[in-house]
This record gives C-alpha cells, sequence and structure tokens, in this order.
C-alpha cells in the first residue's frame, strides 16, 4: 500500500486521535532509536546460533528478496514512503495515522550513510535488529538482555572507581581554593552530624565501622548502575579509596571524609561551581593529567625491550653517543640540588612538572615517587645517573615511535610481538631530537605538596 493510499484510508480519524496518534508513533520510534544505541551492549551476549543466522547467506538472499519487493520505483534504495509496511510491522501502528514525519524519523534511526534513504545493507542491518529485538522478546532473550545490562553496570562503576581513585587525592589540594561558604558548610556542626546519621543508619552490624558489603546501596547510587553489577571486590576497591587506616573498613572520620570528598565533587560539576571554582578545577584537570602520564610512562616502559632491536641505526647510535650522555649528565647536575650523586623524588618535581604540563599544585610527593619507582630498577628510592640516562633514552624513544617517522618502526615491533598483543606506545611525543630532554631547570617555588 503506497503512503498516499494509506494517508486517504485513514482521513476519517478524529483529529485526537491523530494527535494522540502522532505521540505514540514518536515515543515508539525514540524507543527504537534507544534499542539501536543499546544493540552494541547486548550482540557480545547473543547465542552464536543467532549470530551465525543473521550472517548467513541465506539470511543475505533474503533481506534481498524483501528490499527488491519493498522498492517500487526500482531505485535502489528505499524511501520513507517505501517503509510503511516495516514501520508497521514493527511499532504495530495500523490504529494510528502514519505520516511523512514518522516515515523520515524511523529512516533516521537506521540510515548510517545519512544520505535520508535505506540502502541494501542498511535494510539488512534494519532486519537484523528487527529479529534480535524479537529474541529479546522471549525468555532467553531477557536473560541476555539482565545480563548485558549487569556488564554495562560493572562496567560503569569500574569507571566510577577510576575517577575516584584519581580524584580522591585531588581533592586535598583543592580545599582552600574553594568559596568560603562551602568550606564552612562542609565543616559544620550540621554537616558532621548529617553524615554520622547516615553512617549509623549503613551500619547495620552496628560494630562502629562500615565494611565493604554495608556499602554495597553507595556504590550503587553513585554509579546508578543495577544492584546486581556492583559486586564484592569492586566494594572492597571502593573502599580502598577511603581507607586511611587501612584496616578494611570505613570508621566514622573516613566516612566524614569520603562524603565532604562527594560534596565538593558534586559542588564542583555544577554551574555555580564551575564559575566559581576555576582555579580548583584547574587543579583537579591537571593531577588527572599528571596520572595519565605515570600510568603511560609505566605501562610503556615495560615494552621499551621489545622496540629497541627494531629502531633505525641512526637513532640507536645518537642515543649511545657521548654527546647524548654528557647532555644528560648536564642536566641531572642541574637537578642535583644537593650534590649527592642521586635524584630523590622531590628533586624530580620539575622535571615531572614539565613532562605533564601541570600546575604547581596539581603535583605532590607521592607523584614523584611513583614516577621514581618506575625507572628506579634498583628500588632505592632515587635515581641514579645511569637510570637517568636510561630514562632520558625512554622519553626520546617513545616520543619518535609517536611521530609520523617512527610509526613504521612501531608497526615493526608491534608485529614481531604480536603473540604478546599490541604494544601501548602512549608516552608523550616531546621529543624530537637528543635535546628534548633539557627541559626547564628552574626549580618553582617551595617543595612538592606532602600527600
Amino acid at each position: 500500500m503506497s503512503y498516499l493510499q494509506y494517508t486517504a484510508d485513514h482521513q476519517h480519524m478524529p483529529s485526537a486521535d491523530i494527535i494522540l496518534g502522532h505521540d505514540k508513533i514518536i515515543e515508539i520510534l525514540d524507543n527504537l532509536a534507544k534499542g539501536v544505541d543499546a544493540l552494541t551492549t547486548i550482540i557480545p551476549f547473543l547465542p552464536q546460533y543467532l549470530v551465525d543466522d543473521v550472517h548467513s547467506e541465506t539470511f543475505g538472499r533474503e533481506c534481498a528478496e524483501q528490499f527488491d519487493l519493498l522498492d517500487d520505483d526500482r531505485s535502489g534504495a528505499l524511501e520513507p514512503k517505501e517503509l510503511i509496511p516495516i514501520i508497521q510491522e514493527l511499532v504495530d501502528v495500523r490504529a494510528y495515522k502514519l505520516t511523512e514525519e514518522h516515515c523520515k524519523h524511523f529512516v533516521d534511526i537506521f540510515d548510517v550513510d545519512r544520505n535520508g534513504v535505506i540502502t541494501k545493507a542498511e535494510f539488512t542491518n534494519l532486519v537484523r535488529f528487527m529479529i534480535i529485538m524479537g529474541f529479546n522478546q522471549t525468555e532467553e532473550g531477557l536473560q541476555v538482555t539482565k545480563d548485558a545490562e549487569i556488564a554495562k553496570g560493572k562496567e560503569a562503576v569500574d569507571e566510577l572507581l577510576t575517577m575516584l581513585e584519581q580524584d580522591r587525592k585531588s581533592v586535598q589540594k583543592i580545599i582552600s581554593l574553594l568559596p568560603d561558604d562551602i568550606f564552612k558548610e562542609l565543616t559544620s556542626d550540621e554537616f558532621v552530624k548529617s553524615c554520622h546519621e547516615k553512617f549509623v543508619a549503613l551500619n547495620v552490624e552496628t560494630d562502629g565501622v562500615l565494611m565493604p558489603h554495608e556499602l554495597h546501596s553507595v556504590v550503587v547510587e553513585m554509579s546508578e548502575a543495577s544492584p546486581y553489577a556492583v559486586t564484592d571486590e569492586q566494594c572492597k576497591r571502593f573502599t580502598k579509596i577511603f581507607d586511611v587506616y587501612g584496616d578494611g573498613a570505613l570508621h566514622p572520620d573516613e566516612f566524614l571524609d569520603f562524603a565532604r570528598f562527594l560534596c565538593v565533587m558534586s559542588y564542583l560539576h555544577t554551574p555555580e561551581g564551575k564559575a566559581a571554582s576555576k582555579d580548583a578545577l584547574t587543579v583537579m584537570n591537571d593531577n588527572r593529567k599528571i596520572e595519565d602520564l605515570l600510568t603511560q610512562m609505566s605501562s610503556d616502559r615495560q615494552c621499551l625491550k621489545d622496540i629497541i632491536p627494531h629502531l633505525p641505526d641512526w637513532l640507536r647510535k645518537d642515543l649511545i653517543s657521548e654527546n647524548f650522555t654528557m647532555e644528560c649528565l648536564s642536566y641531572f647536575q642541574d637537578l642535583d640540588k644537593d650534590g649527592n650523586g642521586t635524584l630523590e623524588p622531590e628533586e624530580l618535581f620539575p622535571m615531572v612538572l614539565s613532562l605533564s604540563k601541570a600546575s604547581e599544585q596539581a603535583l605532590d610527593l607521592d607523584q614523584c615517587r611513583r614516577f621514581t619507582d618506575i625507572f628506579d630498577e634498583r628500588k632505592t628510592g632515587f635515581i641514579t645517573l645511569d637510570q637517568f640516562v636510561n630514562f632520558s633514552r625512554f622519553l626520546i624513544i617513545m616520543g619518535f615511535l609517536r611521530s609520523s617517522k617512527g610509526s613504521e618502526f612501531a608497526a615493526a615491533a608491534a608485529t614481531a610481538t604480536a603473540a604478546r598483543g599490541p604494544l601501548p606506545i602512549s608516552a608523550p611525543a616531546n621529543a624530537e631530537s637528543a635535546l628534548v630532554v633539557v627541559v626547564p631547570v628552574q626549580r618553582p617555588p617551595g617543595r612538592p605538596n606532602e600527600q
């Protein structure tokens, strides 16, 4: 039935019914769009027989035949009006009046090429979607949907925990930068009393501490995940973030610290907080940059031995030359303020600051220690001259591999170690020559923040 004929047949519908039908159809189409967006989450959990079926030659041939039946004008593409039978079958709207707007809305959901029509390949994906959505209404499909939602929830919890781990210490760095009224509220008797009441309500075992399982509801609420998605291990990980005493539980003062952290983070994400606390947000963002740098360097450090054999000869010669070593020695001496022949974590402050391009207030001594640990192969707590030279070589190699010239060498190294997985190669690309290691040596005022 053509679009015009369908419209003519429904002209007798009362105006109110048409309006209600329009809203109902738009609602159904919006839900379809959400279903398409959620499909990537569901696909990994589908039974193999269903995946094989919707990718078989027979399935493709049947879709092509159905496409040809719908393609009235033989244009090789389905226009909105030609999709009316499909829309009727998919959303069951025969009782309502379909308009061209509805059809365009439907096309927009599956129109990957964004050309206003549905191609044969897009039509095949549309039919796959219809079959999967039908499967999801079965008992087996409902379980698949539930499994997918739990997996998605676990990912959301892991993302939350990673954010908390990164931001936990940075909040201590920005308290002094918050507006006075926020600081007073967080330290008021009313706030402390409210937190204590919440603590008592959560402490079902009435033993004066909150164990990980008692914090389950808190993690669920913060992550907006299904209760089934939050695992015991994630609750333990959450507890550890705020467990200052290290006994695997949260005491009242630790819970109060957590509540203050949560309030600060919530405030900083409001329009008022963003406007009034720009310096605080800068420090927090810079803290994340430092954490990302440490993670990247630690990861890339592990794969260095696999990369070196694939470097061009000119670069390897440059890195072992006397000139390169002397440049490293000069910079090492500039950093070694006490002249004891080693670099302690606090002496690496200007280097970490320069590499991360972060503000001084964002960097603390613990982060400098972790930076030291990455290259302190002897685990002495400091960097020797030979370790500093190797660190400088590492910087230049990683910078080269991230450049356009170095990408082919990175590919060769990745191919040679394919059995062990792809190499991360994600260190900052601040090395274009052997001189790159010479970053500014002026020491910032004061010492790094003690954390």
